[in-house]
């Protein structure tokens, strides 16, 4: 699924062609998605994306090496942690959810609304551009 180009994108690039592309017929796009650093740093983002603290990503690289905890906040807003493990995290707050996935370097984040956009929708498209970045090396 992933978009695979001959020359070389920006990080912004990886996150317009990749994460908020149309994931089905209607033209239906996640709420908004990220690539970040382990660190917290933002690496790419789209324009919606909320405000990501470094505290929070330190909660959540925890949370995936194996803290357990109800709950994660991103960008001020919380979710019910549904499943977590060491490269996987899902999230839910009403009819938002939240999906991470963790390569070596950095968290591909996705953010969905249903229901223009469904939770395996929105992990079919982090998870093949967290495998994407793990064969680069990042």
């Amino acid at each position: 699924f992933f978009i695979d180009y001959p020359i070389k994108m920006s990080w912004d690039q990886w996150v317009s062609n990749n994460l908020m592309c149309a994931v089905d017929e209607d033209g239906n796009t996640l709420t908004s998605a990220a690539i970040l650093g382990h660190d917290g740093g933002v690496w790419a983002q789209s324009e919606n994306f909320p405000a990501i603290t470094e505290e929070e990503v330190a909660t959540i690289i925890a949370l995936l090496d194996g803290t357990k905890t109800p709950s994660i906040t991103l960008g001020g807003n919380k979710y019910i942690v549904l499943f977590s493990d060491e490269s996987l995290l899902r999230g839910r707050k009403d009819k938002e959810g939240v999906i991470l996935s963790r390569t070596q370097q950095a968290l591909v984040v996705g953010i969905y609304t249903e229901p223009n956009v469904i939770a395996p929708k929105c992990q079919k498209l982090v998870d093949s551009l967290a495998e994407n970045l793990t064969n680069m090396g990042y």
